[in-house]
């Protein structure tokens, strides 16, 4: 649409003037309306009573966990003095490693900023993860670049390097968190635990920063097999909080999809607390759902359908069609006496093997091709077409 009125004048696919860059705009706009309005009912409805129990915790470094009774002894958790020098020794690592990455286009200050807010982001982000298995961390990300709109104003380069590091920050503790718990109903200590994470973390740097260099000798990122969409969106939010400019018509558009999207995710919150409050009460867990509820939480999250207006087709095609295939798998089940939670493994397994199947595939032909073996196309005739 955006192509045929004239809106967009480039080819349709281009990302930047076309109608593919023009519907990112749209996408942001749905993103930066659920997540900030999610983000803020968190805090409200949870993430304030972390901090306030934390407020009111014995001062002494004995004390500084959760003031609930932990369900490790003291020998089997990492010391406190470790965790308060690994926070401060790779924080100066990490204001020194983004100087000499970025030189002067962030100020040490502003670096040391955004680690800050990474860390309380991500006590939201740990909350929302254990309770939701939604981590919000594109919302805590876009929240820290409009907040850099005003700490660093004019500045691209600062805006995109402190909405990385919130993210991350955010990203990484949802998955320690889901670390812990999993070896916490294993009987994992968690100081061993701490210990096999810091190795892993070294050999982990090996690793990507090869996988990384790999495929950018490979192929060209941005590009046709791997366009990096979410890197569009992060640029065009801080192009326009630092005196950018928006295409023809499609602030209207932002504008009613941030409106629609901005009401769902309130009711998706309310609803979302509601459920939560009645679960953790035995008097009230058996009352009746009242329908609005029902319909908040059945309405397509926010999140989900921008990231299938930003993703190509392929991938959310693909999305789709495992989605049917796991309902009707559910549907044809459900008529068996299978117990539910081995049907729901039975789904999460298969799921892995397709996903472990195709890394595995991909990095050996990744390989081949960096190597310049020659690729065979079975079945082609009369010279290769497609994919081949």
């Amino acid at each position: 649409m955006a192509h045929a009125f004239g809106w967009a004048p480039s080819e349709p696919l281009d990302a930047g003037e076309g109608g593919r860059g023009w519907i990112l705009w749209i996408s942001l706009a749905v993103m930066c309306a659920e997540s900030i309005i999610g983000v803020v009912a968190l805090v409200f409805s949870s993430g304030s009573k972390d901090f306030l129990d934390w407020g009111k915790a014995d001062n002494s470094l004995s004390d500084i966990t959760l003031p609930d009774e932990d369900d490790e002894p003291p020998e089997r958790q990492t010391p406190i003095n470790y965790v308060v020098s690994g926070l401060v020794i790779s924080s100066i690592v990490g204001v020194l490693a983004v100087a000499g990455a970025a030189g002067t286009s962030i100020a040490p200050w502003a670096t040391l900023l955004a680690f800050i807010l990474a860390s309380l982001f991500s006590v939201l982000a740990v909350r929302a993860l254990g309770e939701t298995d939604l981590n919000p961390v594109s919302g805590v990300a876009k929240i820290s670049q409009l907040l850099y709109g005003v700490v660093q104003p004019g500045n691209v380069v600062a805006n995109l390097i402190a909405g990385a590091i919130t993210e991350s920050g955010a990203m990484q503790a949802g998955e320690l968190m889901q670390d812990y718990k999993t070896g916490h109903l294993v009987g994992v200590a968690p100081w061993n635990q701490f210990r096999g994470q810091l190795l892993g973390s070294l050999l982990g740097i090996g690793f990507t920063v090869f996988g990384y260099t790999l495929y950018r000798s490979t192929y060209p990122i941005p590009g046709p097999q791997f366009p990096a969409p979410t890197s569009a969106i992060w640029l065009n939010l801080a192009r326009l909080i630092n005196n950018g400019t928006l295409p023809e018509t499609v602030p209207s558009f932002m504008l009613l999809f941030g409106i629609i999207f901005g009401v769902t995710g309130i009711l998706h919150a309310v609803a979302r607390s509601r459920r939560l409050r009645r679960l953790r009460s035995k008097r009230r867990r058996n009352e009746p759902v009242p329908t609005w509820e029902h319909c908040a939480l059945a309405f397509p999250s926010g999140i989900a359908f921008a990231t299938g207006m930003m993703n190509t087709p392929n991938f959310s095609l693909a999305r789709l069609l495992g989605g049917l295939a796991a309902a009707a798998y559910t549907r044809y089940t459900q008529r068996c006496n299978t117990q539910q939670d081995l049907k729901t493994l039975l789904v999460i397994v298969v799921a892995s093997g397709f996903v472990l199947g195709e890394g595995v595939a991909s990095i050996a032909g990744l390989v081949l091709t960096n190597s310049d073996v020659p690729v065979l196309c079975y079945g082609c005739r009369y010279g290769c077409g497609g994919g081949c």
